[in-house]
């Protein structure tokens, strides 16, 4: 096993003890309903409204 492939397997050890534990699992659950209404909330307001949201404003300066 090369150094690289080792760093690889031991971030890929942490992310899986990481997503296991209890607390990211609500986090996750919690997000995904809230990330889910603000991601269409936030592509409406950007993409289908010319002048307004982030898109407007950032188009403007």
């Amino acid at each position: 096993m090369t150094d690289s492939q080792t760093v690889v397997a031991s971030e890929a050890e942490k992310q899986q003890s990481f997503v296991a534990s209890p607390g990211f699992f609500l986090l996750l659950k919690a997000l995904q309903s809230l990330g889910v209404a603000a991601l269409i909330f936030f592509a409406i307001v950007t993409f289908l409204i010319p002048g307004h949201g982030f898109g407007g404003r950032l188009s403007l300066t």
